[in-house]
């Protein structure tokens, strides 16, 4: 389309839970989307980035109610590239506009989650990465703002086994983690630099 790539999702997502103890707590929940996404090579600062825009609709439902209660629009941007050999950036902005059951309209809220990625590898299959991140999100009819940081350090180790299998593991540590509610003074604010976790993880691809 012009010089955008195109690409049409169509997706299907169920989410099914059941509580033993209280069967009236139990959820059964479906969402249709259609979402096109565009995408185009740019050069900025002599740097090859990749440039996203998604356009995604959803309606679903909880339970068989109004497939209204779990509808809405978003209009997304993302930018990706290499900055060096070891350095890569990704940025995204959100723009999200969701029914709100209580409310009973549709509440806009903006957001963006940006990384910037250290990569070092190392011997047999081995790296060393450091992850930096953040992640915020205003809904102005509420006036809330909630925002999350981290500095996360990572050993990994990645296996081709051959061209449709793989496997990878690591183990990481937040050095330096932050997260935020408001801070208007009520007792749901949070303004939190000791939630620090620590992740060890063993994933597979199949093609």
């Amino acid at each position: 389309m012009g010089d955008f790539d195109a690409t049409m999702y169509y997706l299907f997502r169920y989410d099914a839970s059941w509580k033993a103890s209280d069967a009236s707590d139990s959820s059964d929940t479906k969402q249709y989307i259609i979402a096109p996404y565009f995408s185009k090579d740019i050069t900025l600062g002599g740097k090859d980035f990749s440039f996203g825009i998604e356009l995604w609709a959803q309606l679903g439902n909880d339970n068989d109610d109004s497939l209204k209660n779990i509808s809405g629009a978003e209009t997304n941007f993302y930018l990706s590239g290499d900055l060096s050999e070891h350095w890569n950036l990704e940025l995204a902005w959100y723009n999200f506009d969701y029914y709100d059951t209580d409310e009973e309209e549709y509440d806009y809220q903006i957001g963006t989650e940006n990384y910037l990625t250290y990569s070092l590898p190392l011997v047999s299959g081995f790296s060393f990465n450091i992850e930096n991140y953040v992640e915020a999100y205003h809904t102005p009819d509420s006036d809330t703002t909630l925002a999350w940081a981290h500095i996360q350090p990572e050993f990994e180790f990645k296996k081709q086994v051959n061209e449709n299998f793989s496997w990878h593991a690591g183990v990481s540590y937040e050095a330096f983690s932050w997260e935020f509610k408001d801070a208007k003074g009520n007792k749901n604010d949070k303004d939190i630099f000791d939630n620090n976790e620590f992740q060890a993880y063993l994933g597979f691809t199949i093609k």
